[in-house]
């Protein structure tokens, strides 16, 4: 069977296939009613393999883009009560490095801040 088969027709069938599973990836959890199954034009398909190659043939089962199904929402940062209190300080000096405004947050808050969040920005 192999030996008889045409190579253009099984080409031809392989991109319906992969454009059918792009579809159904597509609409994946979707209720909707099946579709009639693909009609292989061959004729229409080898005049366009002569340009396909010209436009980077995108193929329908590429990988869809990334869409996100629910917002997270976002946590609150442990510095924003303190932002303006950092701001001045950067203002007054700023060459101030992560590791003093730590400190100086430290003795402000020893229960919020402790050196183990003071050895998050030292280099040793």
């Amino acid at each position: 069977m192999l030996a008889t088969a045409d190579p253009v027709m099984l080409f031809t069938a392989i991109r319906a296939a992969q454009e059918d599973l792009g579809r159904r990836v597509d609409r994946r959890g979707a209720q909707v009613t099946p579709e009639e199954p693909v009609v292989i034009d061959l004729q229409r398909f080898t005049a366009n393999l002569k340009t396909a190659w010209k436009a980077g043939e995108v193929r329908p089962t590429h990988k869809r883009s990334y869409r996100r199904t629910k917002p997270y929402p976002k946590r609150p940062t442990m510095l924003g009560p303190y932002e303006a209190q950092i701001w001045s300080w950067l203002e007054a000096e700023p060459t101030l490095s992560a590791a003093v405004v730590l400190q100086r947050l430290m003795n402000v808050d020893q229960t919020r801040f402790t050196n183990k969040s003071l050895r998050t920005c030292r280099w040793q």
